[in-house]
């Protein structure tokens, strides 16, 4: 029976990556406009029903009628809706599985992004910390490297970011000289945008930066990061709270609160602006630090919750109201979750042939090797 074909008899047409189904349509009895949006969003890999799709633009509500600008806003400060402000404000159009790491990073105090090599981590690090410096102004971000190499490259790419967002500069940059903005001294590089400041730092034995203090703390490529420098001096970077006047006043009144028997507010802001510490970087050996850090928050993640076997991982911290197992986040990328075409298969086909099983599995399958395949 001959009938035009609609969009819906369309909705599994996109090819299904790596199990070889697809269905063929004709594109010439296809609505008008709809070629045209199945090759621009091929690159998505997304087959989705377009109905069930919440678009938060579609219906402004009417308390904003004369200044809709409020509630466009709060949409692209919207955690859920940071790839909208990358391409719009930053002029960058990042790919979905970046947007929900920044998601994820960005709603979780302990986050551990390990991901295989060419993950574009750090610059993933460097995109998420300028999101959050405009943001939520008065943030100071502190990123560090093993070495003030790799927290150059990380500052490097905030300055090209920086370089090629005309609306941004627009915004934040009437009547500054970059020199006002980017600083780069012998031994600390910032970015100064409004209240906010960026910091890129070299680590060494710890010394020079002890006493340093930040809201979000960035490890870049933690497992080449000294797991006693890191834990002594890095960690203490995020002690004092964020605000801490504030915080003090805040805390306080929850207490009276429960003393008086009310309801407690929750206050997902305030959640959201709470100091952070961001672990990044490559698998390395089982015997390694990273694994440990790995291991560790996997295994909270998995108890869902669950007492017993909490108190099993971190003893009598369980009893402590400040700890929640929901603060802890894992993203593992290995190299074949990521869509086809971004790497270039030739070159990925010959580092597998010509790598030792183990270091194809930490580089690129984001996995921790026991062994070395006899190697040492």
């Amino acid at each position: 029976m001959n009938r035009t074909i609609t969009e819906k008899d369309i909705k599994g047409a996109t090819l299904q990556r790596g199990m070889g189904v697809h269905k063929i349509v004709n594109h010439k009895m296809l609505p008008e406009g709809t070629v045209k949006r199945l090759l621009d969003d091929a690159w998505l890999s997304l087959n989705v029903e377009e109905e069930s799709i919440y678009n938060p633009l579609e219906v402004i509500p009417m308390a904003f009628d004369e200044d809709p600008h409020i509630f466009l806003t709060w949409v692209l400060s919207n955690p859920y809706y940071l790839s909208a402000f990358c391409k719009e404000i930053l002029n960058i159009e990042i790919f979905p599985t970046q947007a929900l790491m920044i998601q994820e990073m960005w709603t979780h105090k302990f986050p551990i992004l390990l991901g295989t090599r060419g993950l574009s981590k750090t610059f993933s690090l460097a995109l998420y910390a300028l999101i959050r410096a405009i943001l939520m102004q008065g943030r100071k971000i502190i990123c560090v490297g093993a070495s003030f190499r790799q927290s150059k490259i990380f500052f490097e790419y905030i300055e090209q970011i920086w370089r090629t967002a005309p609306l941004l500069r627009d915004m934040v940059g009437q009547g500054k000289r970059d020199d006002q903005i980017i600083k780069h001294d012998s031994s600390l590089w910032s970015f100064i945008i409004g209240d906010s400041r960026i910091h890129a730092c070299p680590l060494g034995d710890g010394s020079t930066i002890r006493g340093m203090r930040s809201n979000d703390t960035l490890s870049d490529e933690f497992n080449s990061i000294n797991q006693y420098v890191f834990e002594n001096v890095v960690a203490g970077f995020g002690i004092v709270s964020s605000g801490p006047v504030d915080n003090m006043k805040r805390e306080a009144t929850k207490k009276m609160r429960e003393t008086l028997g009310m309801e407690e507010e929750i206050d997902k802001m305030t959640e959201q602006q709470s100091n952070q510490i961001v672990l990044s970087g490559t698998a390395g050996y089982q015997f390694q630090h990273f694994y440990k850090y790995f291991s560790k928050y996997r295994d909270i993640i998995r108890t869902k919750g669950d007492r017993d076997k909490l108190r099993q991982l971190v003893g009598d911290e369980i009893d402590n109201p400040n700890f929640d197992w929901r603060d802890y986040c894992v993203i593992r990328i290995p190299y074949d979750c990521l869509p086809y075409g971004y790497f270039d298969a030739a070159q990925l086909s010959r580092n597998k042939v010509n790598t030792l099983p183990s270091n194809f599995l930490a580089e690129y399958g984001a996995c921790f090797p026991a062994d070395s395949d006899g190697f040492f």
